[in-house]
């Protein structure tokens, strides 16, 4: 925050600092939390510790330093200290990786890191002759890229920003307001129950980077309250798992991918977040339509228990929106600069919960009670900043070894050249990658390995530079609710105590529109382009995704049913994807009358069994 207001280095450099003090951070926090390496030992352990921070602060102040001699002076002609600092500062960051996110991001760095040592060996297109020890280094720190590269620069400043804001938004207790509205909403309305994880997972998924953690952050409360009025558990477990990867898509944040896609689109940032607003609502309402669906089959409505109606202030939530009007007007009137304007949108957010905290207990203990939240806002951002910037450092050496090597150029001609050239089998290749990258990392990890891949091959078939990113950004959230780790859903069928794959099975089907919407950018574009074309474009997707889903969760039984359902299916593809437009309006059409007579039909069949329920009784 303070390099924030006062900008006394450059983005670089500064990235030096942040990366030293964040491995320090992460070392501090192994000593009463997960520990380093595994060392069981307590002595030995924080003996480990010990040295790990002296090694993090020598080599960041060193890096700093020595930062122009570096860049200018001895480029290419490094000396042995060079090396000896950069080995060092690489060991640090793989081990804080391995604590932060567990072993699979690290071995997947090896094995680029060992790709790009062994090149001569591979065959074919994978064929390159091969850097040596010293070069890799160069690559990895010493020239001040890899791990202090784009992606270091990004999270120390727009991503690290956002993190806090959020993490004060936790601190003053934001993700309890926002599951007390939910909670009101469901009470309020009978089928809005089942409606709360999507509606909660939504809003907070908007400041959160990883599904998983949406799923343990709301899951705790929606899931049990699903089970309590009659939802089976696969299915509770999968519309959290859907929800809370959705909130991935949602603007403002998009699971900090956002920032990240604006620096590979050279736009605004402001301008990602009108891209991405079309289809994340598309998406949202879609789902909400599927658990709806689901509540018609399963829920019983007998076994909602009106408890006491959670009080919601207005006041409570005054700071949080006034906070976000501000940040979206700012950035979209102004175009300043996002870190700057982060900055000062925390800064609004805290005035006005300190008013509100004085407000209500003027004197020593309102002051007590803001300084409360501030603190654990400002525990709740650091833990959260520690693993991203880790795990940006590590991305950074995956990167150099892609580039470096020239295999992120190769693999994008190879993937055009085995789908024949022909789209749709290359965006069914990408989809593959997307879900195998996307089993050991983030969202936005996946987002980042994957686009410096498969953007060229789109972008070679004559696809838009904006629904290439896009459609990378959506297929690496599919990896969120798909086998063989599908994160989401390991975390919720852990809660809701329901098998795995059932979960995972329930969830693609409720969350069909993530899979579906990534070919929809390119053959509907106008969805993202946020302009005057972009809400027929959204209403005809719309349309689709709905005739799908009824097709998948339509309430008909029996061989009539399933031709129904399958009538649905067909016509919501033939409108998304038929080449020609006015067939495809008409598969829209003849769907939405068709959903028209269902709907008119069922209300006739209601109307009918109330009034043979009401007729007086014959007997005496």
């Amino acid at each position: 925050m303070y390099y924030a207001i006062t900008l006394f280095e450059s983005r670089q450099r500064f990235g030096i600092i942040f990366l030293a003090l964040s491995v320090v951070l992460s070392c501090l926090t192994a000593i009463k939390g997960k520990k380093l390496l595994g060392i069981k030992s307590e002595r030995w352990h924080n003996l480990v510790v010990g040295i790990c921070i002296t090694v993090a602060i020598v080599t960041g102040i060193f890096f700093y330093t020595q930062f122009m001699h570096l860049v200018w002076e001895r480029c290419g002609q490094n000396m042995p200290i060079d090396y000896v600092m950069g080995v060092l500062i690489i060991i640090m960051v793989f081990i804080c990786t391995w604590k932060e996110m567990g072993p699979i991001l690290p071995v997947i760095t090896l094995v680029f890191i060992a790709y790009g040592y062994f090149g001569n060996y591979f065959p074919g297109f994978l064929y390159h002759p091969g850097l040596s020890p010293s070069r890799l280094v160069q690559l990895f720190a010493v020239e001040i890229d890899g791990i202090y590269g784009t992606l270091n620069q990004i999270g120390c400043t727009w991503i690290v920003i956002f993190v806090f804001y959020a993490g004060f938004i936790r601190g003053f207790g934001g993700l309890k307001y926002v599951l007390d509205i939910t909670t009101w909403f469901g009470q309020k309305f009978k089928y809005g129950l089942t409606q709360i994880p999507v509606i909660a997972s939504m809003l907070f998924g908007c400041f959160s980077g990883s599904a998983a953690a949406n799923v343990a952050g709301t899951g705790s409360f929606t899931i049990p309250t699903m089970k309590g009025v009659g939802i089976p558990p696969k299915y509770a477990g999968a519309i959290e798992s859907v929800a809370s990867s959705g909130g991935q898509v949602m603007p403002p944040i998009m699971g900090a991918a956002a920032f990240v896609m604006c620096n590979y689109l050279n736009v605004h940032y402001i301008k990602v977040v009108a891209y991405g607003l079309a289809p994340a609502i598309v998406f949202y309402l879609s789902v909400a339509i599927a658990v709806y669906l689901i509540s018609l089959k399963y829920l019983q409505v007998e076994k909602i228990v009106v408890t006491e109606v959670p009080h919601i202030s207005i006041a409570e939530g005054m700071p949080i929106l006034i906070s976000i009007i501000a940040l979206v007007a700012v950035l979209a009137i102004t175009m300043m600069d996002i870190l700057t304007v982060g900055f000062f949108t925390i800064i609004l957010f805290l005035i006005l919960r300190l008013i509100l905290e004085l407000k209500r207990s003027w004197g020593v203990n309102g002051l007590k009670n803001f300084g409360k939240g501030l603190i654990e806002g400002i525990r709740a951002g650091s833990l959260s900043m520690v693993s991203i910037a880790v795990m940006l450092g590590i991305m950074g050496i995956i990167l150099r070894v892609l580039t470096g090597t020239g295999l992120a150029q190769t693999l994008a001609f190879f993937m055009v050249d085995i789908s024949g050239g022909h789209l749709v089998p290359l965006l069914l290749l990408i989809m593959l990658v997307c879900i195998i990258f996307g089993m050991a990392v983030s969202t936005v990890a996946a987002y980042i390995l994957v686009v410096i891949l498969a953007a060229p091959a789109l972008i070679m078939l004559g696809v838009p530079l904006l629904s290439a990113h896009f459609t990378v950004f959506y297929l690496a959230i599919t990896s969120a609710i798909t086998p063989p780790v599908a994160a989401a859903c390991a975390v919720a069928c852990g809660i809701a105590k329901a098998p795995f794959l059932s979960v995972c099975w329930q969830a693609m089907k409720i969350g069909v529109g993530i899979f579906i919407l990534p070919f929809v950018f390119v053959t509907q574009p106008d969805i993202l382009a946020f302009s005057s074309a972009t809400p027929l474009a959204a209403l005809i997707v719309l349309i689709g995704l709905i005739a799908i889903t009824l097709g998948i969760h339509g309430p008909w039984g029996g061989a009539k049913g399933g031709l129904k359902r399958f009538i649905y299916i067909i016509l919501g593809g033939l409108g998304l994807f038929c080449p020609v437009s006015p067939i495809a309006y008409a598969c829209l059409g003849v769907a939405v009358l068709l959903f028209a007579y269902d709907l008119t039909r069922g209300r006739r069949v209601k109307a009918v069994a109330v009034a043979e329920n009401n007729k007086p009784s014959l007997k005496p």
